[in-house]
């Protein structure tokens, strides 16, 4: 069997948006099924409890909403719950919804010093949610405030995830070295940190894989080997 180059070449941005749009479906799957939606999410559930569909836990989280508000709960309480709605939200599908939850959340959250770390995340979270629905400016603005947090407070792993998803951002805008350089560099810190979220390596391996693919395939003389 000889290998040959294809003469009639595949336009280079079909081929590089298609596999963009391979990767972020991947990124759609890994965050949808991430444990680690915030920092110290709680899990309130009584053993024995039935598990709550969605459309049953937005219910109730907007009921335990209504209820802190109206009692006039703390800022960082109430803020952690509207940024708990807002990752049920975005896995619904209701971006508006989830966007709107996700402001409110940094809103309350801002000024509190004792949830930083969750506001850092609440910051990252948005960062994602703007990368799946291709707002990527908005996207790669959360994503560098809360890695400014992440790294003044020392949390190496956290700030590993917001380069991750930086990497995200970079290969959706098609920056092909700059998605390799934060895939790498996220990379190393989680296998030092020994990561023990999986699909966050999953997710920025497939980053790395990927930028360094449509390095190659960006390149003018590229072509598509074919054996026959």
């Amino acid at each position: 069997m000889n290998s040959f180059l294809l003469s009639q070449r595949l336009p280079t941005t079909l081929v590089a948006q298609t596999l963009i749009s391979v990767m972020l479906s991947s990124v759609v799957m890994s965050h949808q099924a991430s444990a680690q939606t915030i920092a110290v999410q709680e899990v309130a559930k009584s053993e024995g409890n039935p598990v709550l569909t969605l459309r049953e836990r937005i219910g109730s989280e907007l009921s335990s909403m209504q209820y802190a508000t109206q009692h006039r709960q703390a800022n960082e309480r109430i803020g952690y719950l509207w940024a708990i709605l807002a990752v049920d939200y975005r896995k619904a599908g209701d971006f508006q919804a989830s966007e709107a939850a996700y402001l409110k959340s940094l809103d309350l959250q801002r000024d509190v010093l004792s949830v930083r770390r969750n506001y850092a995340t609440t910051l990252d979270n948005l960062g994602t949610l703007y990368t799946l629905y291709g707002k990527l400016n908005e996207a790669e603005r959360y994503n560098r405030l809360g890695a400014e947090i992440r790294e003044a407070m020392g949390y190496r792993l956290d700030a590993a995830r917001s380069e991750a998803h930086l990497a995200e951002i970079e290969l959706a805008k098609h920056h092909f070295k700059q998605t390799e350089r934060s895939a790498a560099k996220a990379l190393e810190i989680m296998k030092e940190e020994n990561d023990p979220e999986a699909l966050d390596l999953i997710a920025v391996l497939n980053a790395l894989a990927f930028s360094r693919c449509l390095t190659v395939i960006a390149q003018p003389d590229w072509k598509i080997p074919v054996n026959r």
